[in-house]
């Protein structure tokens, strides 16, 4: 018995170092599995290896849903309204044209009224038409959202413009009728590209 208690605690110690060990041993194993893998070597500490690597998503939200964007920069002026006098310059500027697979058209627009002393108006069915030179009869404006029927002077508005063209149409022109000349834009949604052109 005069060793017996030694013994046991030495038996206990080397037991539970050899469990110790064995543990150090299977995360080692593990460390060395999961360093195999492409994903976690990528991945900073703490950061739990998913087990299927997700896509990254690179389109837009437009593109996503079927909607392609052109930005512009187009800029003209006009006068407004004779329904509302005196009549002053407008400046228009196109921010954006898009269209959707339901064939919905939408330019996006801003007039600047920094020249008027008074309240304005445009009439903008009248401004942009969207050109068919197969029927010869220009389509107008289906919906307009904004305010032009009484702009503020020294003031912004934001507006867009709607119209209903094929959905397989990949190109359309579209004609601005200014107090002079109009002039033509043509827009090629496959390339998301535009350039002024003349008709004739």
């Amino acid at each position: 018995m005069k060793y017996g208690f030694p013994l046991i605690v030495m038996l206990f110690l080397a037991g539970g170092f050899f469990m110790v060990l064995q543990k150090l041993s299977d995360i080692e194993e593990m460390f060395q599995n999961s360093s195999l893998s492409p994903a976690s070597s990528t991945l900073p500490l703490g950061t739990a290896v998913p087990s299927e690597r997700v896509p990254v998503a690179t389109s837009t939200k437009s593109e996503d849903s079927g909607t392609i964007t052109i930005p512009t920069a187009i800029i003209f002026r006009t006068l407004s309204s004779p329904r509302l006098e005196p009549r002053t310059n407008i400046a228009i500027i196109l921010e954006s044209v898009s269209k959707d697979t339901n064939g919905t058209l939408s330019i996006g627009l801003r007039t600047f009224t920094s020249e008027a002393s008074s309240y304005s108006a445009l009439e903008l069915q009248s401004i942009f038409e969207i050109v068919d030179l197969s029927s010869g009869n220009n389509l107008r404006a289906s919906d307009i959202t904004g305010s032009f029927n009484s702009i503020p002077p020294k003031s912004v508005s934001p507006g867009v413009i709607q119209f209903r063209v094929p959905p397989a149409q990949r190109s359309i022109i579209l004609q601005i009728n200014t107090d002079e000349n109009p002039i033509f834009y043509r827009f090629f949604f496959d390339q998301k590209r535009y350039e002024e052109t003349t008709l004739g």
